[in-house]
């Protein structure tokens, strides 16, 4: 594609597609940058997230790791007793309890897994002793995994009698005794956890964050979870983090309360880019519109409305800034109008006038390069100006032109009409001008030459035709018809309708003008010839056409009587001749002659 097929198609289709393009491309980048941020933001709170899930999962270990402290302690208090039995019991877990702080249910020992202590003792339960080892199967194989193992479990969370829950945290107890050199199993320490007391802190924590969060375990040798810890709000897709403790496997759960949902900050940004891309894209969209209007006022300034093409105005800046780039190069200019196009728009309307002009423009687009500086001058009259340095090639296009056949339709019919061309050349060998006008003014010369030959025709400016032309100008038709010492009538051969009649004609019938003529003789040729001689004038003129036309001529000549408006009886003589026109098909062109023989035999006579 050229540029100016890109140009046009561009002019053809408007602007609107490049605020479009725009803005689609900007709302394209728009989404892209927006979905990356968007992305970049999630991904920053996930992490986020998964930190805070690891961070608040060690806070939560080291909530244990208070309460194992005291078993321990315990630990060590009972290996070190006599024959390890924990004397005082009640004393020392109550010192130790008010020294750790634990938010605990009960503290129990457990010696060979037969409860036997518990602390408080209104904690007691109704069963103050029974053997772990014999109690339900959850707990028996709790208790001999921990023995086996001699790890420290962590059971629950369960229900408590008075309520609540609490998470039960059982610590085997290996002591050496009578000499062994292995440790040998004592029983249990028991530490009976409220629950959310003890994560009380970390709960603290977490609630002064904007993130939802879930604590849950597994039971021991278990693969379900149970919730330990939730907040109000329900984690969406969490981010987590697990940790083994006390033979369960448990796992912190954190995401963002209300879900994953971008910064509104970011929402703002979003938003006021895209208002920002569409103040832009209206921007642009105005701009253009202005700069086309501008283009479009400008090229009305240059632009004939009708047809489309250059005017007198656009065709002298056109040529100027052709040859001011290529002033070597020959041009041909061409000087064109239609042939008869007054009576095309007396007869037919402007209307059609209109449609043969624009008929015409249609064709000079058609035949002749794009480079071809086209232009209306106003009226009929057309101007091309070809660019080539092959001058033959230029000259043949325009007879190549004139050859073309034109025909218009308009009101569902077709009209034939032709064409008369000048054109002049501008070379540095060439006579007919030195400059482009000098060149334009021949090719009027030569189109006015064209037109006195009988029109339909094109014809190349010589030297001598200007003197011709300007000796012919002085003459005008309408002097001619005015002023010829005869009087003229044109009218139609087969309905004798009256097309024509000069001043002289109007004279000689004593009426006042035209109209008043046209009105008297009712506009035929029959209001023309005296009643009584009518039937042979038309017998005559017809006979002696046909014999005439075996001459190869089709004139007559007749005398008859016409009546006056005034009531006065002349004679005169009538030389016609019958032609074809396009427009009428076949009409009379006839002079009438006052026969003075004849009125002076008819006074001798009278």
């Amino acid at each position: 594609m050229s540029i100016r097929d890109f140009r046009e198609k561009l002019h053809k289709h408007g602007i609107a597609w490049i605020p479009a393009a725009v803005f689609l491309v900007g709302a394209v980048v728009w989404a892209f940058v927006m979905h990356a941020l968007y992305v970049r933001e999630v991904a920053a709170m996930h992490e986020r997230a998964h930190l805070d899930a690891r961070i608040y999962a060690d806070e939560l270990q080291q909530d244990f790791v208070d309460s194992e402290s005291m078993l321990r302690a315990l630990n060590l208090a009972i290996a070190n007793e006599p024959n390890h039995k924990m004397r005082n019991f009640q004393t020392v877990a109550a010192h130790m309890l008010a020294k750790n702080g634990a938010p605990l249910e009960s503290i129990r020992l457990a010696p060979q897994g037969i409860v036997t202590e518990i602390y408080p003792e209104d904690s007691q339960e109704r069963r103050q002793k029974f053997n772990l080892f014999q109690d339900d199967d959850t707990i028996a194989a709790i208790a001999r995994e921990s023995k086996n193992s001699g790890e420290l479990t962590v059971q629950g969370p369960v229900d408590l009698q008075r309520g609540g829950q609490a998470l039960i945290m059982r610590m085997p107890v290996f002591v050496l005794d009578n000499g062994n050199e292995k440790p040998v199993f004592w029983g249990f320490i028991i530490a009976v956890i409220k629950t959310p007391d003890i994560f009380a802190n970390t709960v603290q924590n977490l609630s002064r964050t904007d993130f939802a969060y879930a604590l849950e375990k597994t039971e021991i040798g278990g693969s379900s979870y149970q919730t330990v810890l939730r907040s109000e709000e329900k984690v969406v897709a969490p981010e987590q983090f697990e940790f083994f403790y006390g033979g369960s496997t448990w796992r912190m759960l954190v995401s963002p309360k209300g879900g994953w949902r971008h910064d509104p900050f970011l929402e703002y940004i979003g938003a006021l880019s895209f208002v920002c891309l569409t103040l832009l894209t209206i921007l642009i969209w105005f701009l253009l519109s202005l700069r086309k209007r501008q283009e479009g006022i400008r090229r009305l300034a240059v632009t004939d409305h009708l047809t489309g093409l250059l005017n007198r105005h656009g065709i002298e800046g056109a040529v100027r800034a052709f040859t001011e780039a290529k002033g070597d190069v020959p041009l041909v200019v061409v000087q064109l109008d239609i042939d008869d196009f007054k009576f095309i728009n007396d007869v037919y309307g402007h209307a059609a006038g209109d449609a043969a002009l624009q008929h015409l423009a249609m064709l000079m687009h058609i035949c002749f390069p794009k480079d071809a500086i086209l232009g209306r001058m106003g009226g009929d009259e057309f101007l091309i100006v070809l660019f080539d340095r092959n001058i033959r090639k230029m000259e043949r296009m325009v007879y190549d032109f004139g050859a073309v056949p034109k025909e218009f339709n308009y009101g569902n019919r077709g009209y034939h009409y032709t064409v008369s061309m000048g054109y002049a050349v501008l070379a540095p060998d060439s006579p007919d001008g030195q400059t482009p006008r000098e060149v334009w003014h021949a090719a009027d010369v030569a189109l006015y030459t064209i037109k006195m030959r009988g029109k339909n025709g094109c014809c190349r400016f010589a030297p001598g035709m200007a003197k011709m032309r300007n000796v012919q100008l002085g003459f005008s038709l309408r002097d001619l018809a005015i002023h010829l010492p005869a009087a003229i009538l044109i009218y139609e051969a087969e309905d004798e309708n009256i097309l024509f009649a000069n001043d002289e004609l109007v004279k000689m019938f004593d009426c006042d003008d035209l109209d008043d003529f046209m009105a008297y003789t009712k506009s035929n040729f029959r209001g023309i010839v005296h009643p009584e001689d009518y039937d042979r004038v038309e017998t005559s003129i017809w006979r002696q056409i046909y014999l005439n036309k075996l001459k190869g001529c089709a004139d007559d000549a007749v005398d008859y009587r016409i009546v006056t408006k005034k009531g006065k009886i002349v004679w005169v003589i009538d030389r016609g001749r019958l032609v074809s026109s396009e427009y009428f098909g076949r009409i009379f062109y006839v002079v009438l002659i006052k026969d003075n023989e004849m009125e002076e035999r008819m006074d001798r006579f009278s």
